[in-house]
């Protein structure tokens, strides 16, 4: 029956999309309310942030200076403690090592360079661009990715 195939074709295609249009069965309009969807994007959102989370604990001396963050926020110490976002994280052009990171606080900002060169016992050297009033300061020190 040469027709047989293409009918069925199109009687699939025809349950396809009747599915995706209003008017839909009761359990399949629970598929598509607002209150799934929001959900479902909320899941696919976070996924890849769970998957990728990383928490730098670094510190520096003379002077003496500590970091703390991850992808969304952090605490630097130099020399009070200040609580700060975490803006961007910028790979090296073509590569995923060095990364930068771009820190805003209520008192600091920070720009924090992170390599992949083993310094003392961690596996990173960090290099902190921050300030005092209008004076640049240079950091340096070492980094562990928490565990």
């Amino acid at each position: 029956m040469p027709g047989s195939g293409s009918s069925q074709v199109a009687a699939t295609c025809h349950l396809i999309t009747a599915s995706i249009r209003p008017g839909l069965p009761e359990w399949r309009g629970l598929l598509y309310s607002p209150a799934m969807i929001v959900r479902l994007v909320l899941l696919f959102a976070l996924l890849p942030a769970a998957a990728q989370a990383e928490r730098f604990i670094c510190e520096g001396q003379e002077p003496r200076w500590t970091l703390e963050f991850d992808e969304a926020t952090g605490r630097f110490g130099f020399p009070a403690d200040t609580e700060m976002e975490v803006m961007n994280d910028i790979p090296a052009e073509g590569a995923d090592w060095p990364r930068a990171f771009t820190l805003i606080g209520n008192r600091d900002t920070a720009i924090v360079l992170l390599e992949r060169e083993t310094c003392g016992e961690a596996p990173l050297r960090a290099h902190i661009l921050t300030q005092r009033g209008q004076t640049p300061i240079l950091l340096t020190g070492c980094c562990q990715v928490a565990e």
